[in-house]
């Protein structure tokens, strides 16, 4: 039906957002280091003080650390992330997160202005707006610049393929991830949904497009499910199954999309930079 038949969203959710920042691995190093010297700070004397409160049967029933200041490791790591030393900004800014869900509204009202060109399109239109994307993506636009006419695109998709369609703030939580934030959902929010917006935009540079996962089950159910949605516009999907063949594997990597748990990948990482045996390299 027309888009306007359609539940459009009007949830007035607002999605907490902590940028990421990227910090060298020596800066990382050297913070994480400074984090451990907090641990080692706390002088000899209370910690054998600590230790005699402790084997106090009565003193046992207070929290030993409401006595001495000493600090726990997320207290001392959330210390060093904080310090303007640092190179690293781990202060989260309501006001600033206001300003960030504000533009993203702006630009969720030019995906919906597209709305109407996009459902004209057949399917095959559909892979050739896709088509086009890549040409564009590969000639060397950007991620962002292609953002709103891909996000379009996918919600038409998803509403065909599953007649499901992003709501407002799910285009939201897709602007997000696809500029390295994390967006958080609460369960029944559509977290399977929203990662299909920027899973599509990355992968029209060529380069791959990974969604990790916690655990083989979803992985597999959200390749199958979402899959659907890209392959109607055109796009492979890849599973890494758990413990696959290499030659499985390979392929699966080297699919448009891929869908892989958390452990499964790093372990693939290791493995390849172990190996001495190019067949077995994933």
């Amino acid at each position: 039906g027309p888009p306007a038949s359609r539940a459009r969203a009007s949830m007035m959710v607002l999605l907490p957002l902590l940028a990421l920042a990227f910090t060298p691995p020596a800066a990382r190093h050297a913070a994480a280091a400074r984090g451990l010297a907090l641990q080692s700070a706390v002088p000899a004397s209370a910690l054998r003080a600590e230790q005699a409160v402790a084997a106090s049967p009565v003193a046992r029933r207070e929290p030993v650390r409401a006595r001495f200041p000493t600090m726990n490791i997320l207290e001392g790591l959330t210390k060093v992330l904080n310090d303007p030393n640092s190179g690293v900004d781990f202060e989260f800014s309501p006001e600033e997160n206001e300003k960030i869900i504000a533009r993203y509204m702006g630009r969720v009202e030019r995906i919906n202005a597209l709305e109407d060109e996009v459902e004209k399109m057949d399917d095959d239109g559909l892979r050739a707006k896709v088509a086009a994307l890549r040409e564009r993506a590969t000639g060397g636009e950007t991620p962002d610049a292609l953002l709103e006419e891909t996000f379009a695109v996918v919600r038409e998709a998803a509403w065909r393929a599953l007649g499901l369609r992003h709501y407002d703030v799910q285009l939201v939580g897709g602007m997000a991830l696809a500029e390295g934030k994390l967006a958080e959902m609460a369960t029944g929010e559509g977290k399977t949904l929203v990662a299909t917006l920027p899973a599509v935009l990355y992968a029209l540079s060529g380069r791959g497009s990974h969604v990790v996962t916690c655990s083989d089950y979803l992985a597999r159910r959200d390749a199958e499910i979402m899959g659907q949605v890209y392959r109607l516009l055109g796009l492979s999907v890849g599973i890494v199954g758990v413990s696959a063949p290499a030659d499985e594997k390979r392929a699966a990597y080297a699919a448009d999309i891929t869908y892989v748990t958390n452990s499964e990948l790093g372990f693939d990482y290791l493995r390849d930079n172990l190996t001495t045996d190019k067949s077995q390299l994933v």
